[in-house]
């Protein structure tokens, strides 16, 4: 021992056998204080305490037989189910509850709880939600008002809640039936009065860093105030059942919610704000595409009212966003009843918008492809659909398509089709062959050089309203989303300018993706050329047999002779079988028509009559005339 301790070394002595007697108390204090918390005597004042709160409420708890308490205070207890009086079956259930005391408190004599952390808890919340209302509202009565300072009552900091497992069992909601189950959940909920009103304010914080929080006010005779924001939702979020019930797959993206919801008093009138985005979203489906589409960049943004007297719903000022900015705009409003027969409303318009910043903000499989002309200008739309849900037939669906600022963007510019150039023409088997659209092609036809009957038995024959429309049959449009409510087969019914979109740009499959590339090519096609050079492309690249493509090489083939000197009723027989001309072959093979394809050519032959392109003799003329194919030698 150093020599300078050796005078103070016997109060040293006593200072340490001092303490040590200290320590062995305060032990002792403490174990004696963990003996208790943790004796069935504890466990009953507990249960006492639990179903005290509850009493009065109609509410009953259930505590099971685990009651923990740790040396540092912290409590485990479980299993707790909560019930309804007068049910058999509990709203809550929690398998284990610990509950982290604040230390500080503890210190100054108060005891506060600074975190509860649940495992494995499931609420059942009944039919639309109506149990877990109840319980809510129930544990509500009787909450002291009093009449202590306000910012005494605000002074004790709300406990941290952690959920490892939360389980949502869902009843009665459309497309949300089932369990929804999160894990692990961080979260806040602090529940007050303002007035006559109660107040509540919850933060929750999920799986895959996304965030949740609610704030609501309500009371009796009280308007309802809901205000609900989520960001960095991902696809893991949504329940089961609506995932079931979606017609894609969500394969990545991140979503963020905001919603404002006004409830009048006895929930006669609500008006619900919302703004939804969605960032790098990405889609899967057969009917879609063959691989993944995405990623998209949405927006949504608008208003929505009830009215439950008038049974109506109104959509308004609703805009929907393409891209990382609004600039690329679509304006929405509807507004309809849920009272037979269901009528409905439907307006949509784009104003000015450009054109190529839309196509080049969509994902990859969803664009027309670098080959396809680039138009600089922009676009003008108004859609409006009406009518009575029960009554198909009699909904009208009336479309203003403007693409004078498109074309006049696109004149003057150069586009590969304006001039020859070279077609990759591919069969049913897949095998491809080059098709020259052009002088260079002996068989290249000029729309010109044609008779003005070869034309127009094309034209009525596939697409009477071309020389007037912009590429899209909106009547055959309105019979398509028709059928489709029906539950019936919806047709295809392709415009002229659509066909040369998927002959010229696409490939065979029957996607939803493709039918969007074909509208976005379809429009393209229509500003940068001619409705002549659109036909004569038409005409010299379609495919009119096996390995026949090209009116002239049609002509040639089935009738031996140049296509400028076909007669009428050929070029009948010519326009009749574009549909199918591989399945149509068959009568070219056995040398006549029957009289089922005798009656087709005939009723094209007098539409051409009725509308002037073939006068009285040269109708008669025709259909007297047989068809006779050329010799098969």
């Amino acid at each position: 021992m150093d020599a300078r301790l050796t005078p103070y070394w016997p109060r040293l002595k006593r200072a340490a056998a001092f303490l040590g007697s200290g320590v062995a108390l305060f032990a002792l204090a403490l174990f004696g204080l963990y003996t208790y918390l943790n004796s069935e005597a504890m466990r009953g004042e507990l249960r006492n305490k639990l179903n005290g709160a509850a009493q009065g409420r109609g509410v009953r708890v259930e505590l099971g037989d685990t009651l923990e308490v740790t040396v540092l205070g912290r409590v485990s207890v479980g299993p707790l189910r909560v019930y309804l009086e007068g049910e058999r079956d509990p709203v809550v259930t929690v398998k284990r509850v610990r509950l982290r005391p604040r230390y500080r408190a503890l210190i100054q004599g108060r005891t506060e709880v600074a975190s509860v952390l649940l495992e494995d808890a499931t609420v059942d919340a009944g039919e639309r939600g109506a149990r877990l209302r109840t319980l809510v509202e129930r544990l509500q009565r009787g909450r002291r008002t009093g009449h202590a300072d306000p910012a005494a009552a605000t002074a004790v900091e709300p406990p941290k809640l952690r959920a490892e497992r939360l389980t949502f069992l869902l009843h009665g909601i459309p497309h949300l039936e089932g369990a929804l189950t999160l894990g692990p959940v961080d979260g806040e909920l602090v529940v007050g009065r303002e007035e006559s009103a109660r107040t509540v304010e919850a933060t929750a914080r999920l799986p895959g860093g996304g965030a949740v929080s609610v704030a609501a006010i309500f009371g009796p005779r009280q308007p309802v105030h809901v205000e609900v924001t989520a960001v960095d939702l991902t696809p893991s979020l949504l329940p089961p059942g609506l995932r079931q019930r979606l017609p894609f797959h969500v394969v990545d993206g991140i979503a963020r919610l905001s919603f404002v919801v006004d409830l009048e008093p006895e929930g006669k009138t609500a008006t619900l704000h919302f703004d939804v985005g969605l960032e790098n979203l990405v889609v899967e489906a057969e009917r879609l595409a063959s691989e993944p589409v995405g990623p998209f960049i949405l927006g949504a943004k608008g208003r929505v009212r009830f009215d439950r007297d008038r049974h109506r719903l109104k959509l308004e000022d609703t805009i929907l966003t393409l891209g990382h900015t609004e600039q690329l705009p679509l304006h929405l409003s509807a507004e309809g009843s849920y009272r037979a027969p269901y009528p409905f409303r439907l307006d949509a318009h784009v104003d000015g918008l450009p054109y190529q910043d839309a196509v080049d903000a969509l994902p990859r499989q969803l664009g027309p492809g670098e080959r396809a002309p680039r138009i600089d200008g922009p676009l003008s739309a108004q859609v409006l659909l009406q009518g009575q849900g029960l009554k198909q037939d009699g909904w009208t669906l009336d479309v203003k398509l403007e693409l004078g600022a498109m074309k006049q963007s696109a004149r003057g510019k150069s586009f590969a089709l304006k001039d020859e150039f070279l077609y990759q023409a591919v069969d049913g088997q897949g095998q491809t062959r080059d098709v020259w659209v052009g002088p260079r092609n002996p068989a290249f036809v000029p729309l010109s050089a044609l008779p003005p009957y070869v034309v127009r038995a094309v034209t009525t024959s596939e697409d009477a309203g071309f020389y007037g429309h912009h590429g899209f049959d909106f009547q055959e449009i309105r019979d398509s989303i028709i059928a489709a409510a029906d539950g019936t087969r919806v047709r295809g019914a392709s415009t002229i300018t659509q066909q040369l979109a998927k002959n010229l740009f696409l490939s065979r499959e029957k996607t939803l993706s493709r039918k969007v590339r074909e509208a976005l090519i379809t429009l393209a096609l229509e500003a940068a050329l001619s409705k002549q050079r659109l036909l004569e492309i038409y005409l010299n690249i379609i495919e009119w047999g096996p390995g026949i493509h090209g009116i002239g090489e049609a002509a040639r083939y089935y009738f031996g002779r140049d296509a400028r000197a076909l007669t009428p009723k050929q070029a009948a027989f010519l326009a009749t079988i574009i549909p199918n001309p591989i399945r149509y072959h068959v009568y070219f093979t056995r040398g006549a028509l029957t009289e089922t394809w005798e009656a087709r050519v005939r009723d094209l032959l007098e539409k051409m009559h009725a509308v002037g392109v073939l006068n009285d003799a040269e109708f008669e003329d025709a259909e007297a005339a047989p068809i006779t194919f050329r010799s098969h030698g």
